[in-house]
């Protein structure tokens, strides 16, 4: 798989900084966040969905940008993420002609909430959009995409392929995102990423966790850092080998508890030891692309955890609401207990030298040992070391 970063996680860096940072780092790849920031926001301080200086407008010029940016720091485009209500053809239209410019194979469409209608009567209307979005799609050579996204009628794979299901894979597909799936509630990894099959395109990485309140009541959900949250990244890496998946990881991280800069390193690091644990027993390949870096430059990798960093200090934030989303940029984690799982130690086989040496033991307790009986002549010779006790690993 490769690794890229959405350049909505990178408020504070110019498209500029942004592409030569994650070159620096050792992505694969950049997913810029491509819309319109209104002139009244322009004066805020950088945020996720306000005033984000790691933005493209979408117009041919800055395709052109997103493009040259991207060349020259070695960075592919996996995809454009895009902010284009239901209903909004001419946007669509507009955005497959940015990623024509800028190389980029796919972009995301909405597909509405449940606001001011029933489910029935949003899925007829998302149904309507997603027809006319095929069109344009065969036109224009460019996959539109569906996003597992909380607060829409597609929070999870199985509602997302009931939609993209009346569609052809070859230009419709979804976006896959466990951590958004997380805020609404839990669908198996596996089961999701089977019923999707050929419309999984694209999967974001990030993770929530929940904050339970100082008396009894409900739990509610913020962003948290890769390490430490309630997203099983060890399962849901192991399904989407399973799966047979093989494309692109977008990272795409609120928590704010590391710096921009910052925070691409770690997560890197994160994901890349996360993969390297999915290796086949087969073949020996793990799901690292050939730019990643290789095993031995990890180290030992701590069998405990998916991350080699300690978990944040609690920190907390003002809640702001992301562009016609309604997320909250929270901070920081807690959670990290599901990931432990029970049971008790695992033993592992006792390797050649322990075997004989517990047969010795046998013997002597059988037969006797001392040293001028026939019995310890049986042992001594049990006992000399043999070319496999050198090689034992157990």
């Amino acid at each position: 798989m490769k690794i890229a970063a959405f350049t909505v996680m990178l408020p504070d860096l110019a498209p500029e900084e942004a592409a030569t940072v994650l070159n620096d780092a050792g992505y694969d790849g950049i997913e810029w966040r491509v819309t319109r920031v209104p002139e009244e926001r322009r004066v805020e301080p950088p945020s996720f969905w306000g005033n984000n200086l790691c933005t493209l407008e979408p117009t041919a010029a800055e395709a052109r940008r997103a493009r040259e940016l991207a060349e020259s720091a070695g960075l592919e485009i996996p995809s454009l993420g895009t902010y284009i209500a239901v209903g909004d053809l001419p946007a669509v239209e507009e955005a497959m002609c940015f990623a024509q410019i800028a190389g980029a194979p796919q972009i995301r469409v909405g597909v509405g909430s449940l606001a001011g209608g029933s489910y029935s009567e949003r899925f007829v209307a998302a149904t309507e959009f997603l027809t006319a979005v095929e069109a344009l799609a065969r036109r224009h050579g460019i996959k539109a995409l569906v996003e597992t996204h909380h607060g829409t009628i597609c929070p999870s794979a199985s509602s997302a392929y009931r939609l993209v299901s009346q569609f052809d894979p070859q230009y419709m597909g979804v976006l896959y995102d466990p951590g958004n799936l997380a805020h609404e509630g839990f669908e198996d990894y596996r089961l999701g990423i089977e019923l999707l099959g050929p419309y999984l395109a694209h999967v974001h990485v990030k993770n929530c966790a929940y904050d339970r309140p100082a008396v009894a009541g409900l739990w509610t959900p913020r962003w948290a850092p890769l390490e430490d949250g309630v997203v099983n990244f060890a399962d849901l890496f192991a399904a989407l080998r399973a799966g047979g998946y093989n494309g692109w990881l977008s990272v795409e991280d609120f928590s704010q508890v590391r710096s921009s800069r910052e925070v691409l390193r770690h997560n890197l690091r994160f994901i890349r030891q996360a993969l390297v644990r999915q290796t086949s027993p087969a073949t020996g390949s793990t799901l690292l692309s050939q730019k990643t870096i290789s095993r031995e430059e990890f180290g030992a990798v701590p069998p405990a955890s998916l991350g080699s960093c300690p978990p944040p200090a609690r920190e907390t934030t003002t809640p702001q609401r992301e562009d016609g989303h309604g997320q909250s940029e929270g901070k920081c984690a807690e959670a990290r207990r599901h990931r432990r799982g029970g049971g008790g130690i695992q033993h592992a086989p006792a390797g050649p030298a322990i075997r004989e040496r517990r047969l010795g033991r046998g013997i002597r307790r059988r037969c006797g040992s001392g040293p001028g009986s026939r019995a310890g002549a049986r042992v001594r010779l049990l006992h000399r070391p043999s070319q496999d006790v050198g090689r034992d690993k157990s």
